[in-house]
């Protein structure tokens, strides 16, 4: 957390993190929040907001920083969680997202595997059209287990895109 507080990172999300099953954790510099107690570790994600890096500054000149009474988690399951930001600074909702893998199940057919991935979407999607404050801009960091495909486009570069798929 010293490397992300002094290149003065306000928000950051970690996919895939393997921590512990606190939902909550101490660290010095980072509000941080994990998508809770699973049986695997595997899949879950993080958010840390830091406690110390100005997100504004008041009519003085002083600096505002983010406190542990502006973060709310609305949201918490295995893949995703959804952190509200409320301060008289700032509004904005922040997803971390750790999206399936389309294969993730040893022996599950392709269709199936899709099929997984696309319900993981549908259910954000979904919860997240029900949030309260559906006026609020929102932030998706996401590890989404794409894959690029072969053709090069405006979009798509020559970075050594990898074989297209139906997952």
């Amino acid at each position: 957390s010293e490397q992300m507080f002094q290149r003065k990172v306000l928000i950051l999300a970690i996919q895939d993190a393997r921590s512990g099953q606190e939902a909550e954790k101490y660290s010095e510099h980072y509000h941080r929040y994990a998508s809770g107690p699973h049986e695997q570790l595997k899949g879950r994600t993080e958010i840390w907001v830091a406690k110390k890096v100005p997100v504004a500054r008041d009519r003085n000149g002083r600096a505002c920083y983010l406190e542990k009474r502006h973060l709310m988690i609305t949201h918490v399951d295995r893949h995703w969680m959804l952190l509200a930001v409320r301060s008289p600074w700032i509004a904005v909702d922040v997803v971390s997202a750790y999206a399936p893998v389309a294969t993730y199940k040893p022996g599950q057919s392709t269709e199936a595997a899709i099929a997984a991935n696309a319900e993981c979407w549908r259910d954000m999607s979904l919860k997240l059209s029900q949030r309260p404050d559906v006026h609020v801009p929102i932030v998706i960091l996401t590890d989404a287990n794409a894959r690029l495909g072969e053709e090069r486009s405006g979009a798509v570069g020559g970075l050594y895109p990898e074989e297209g798929s139906d997952a």
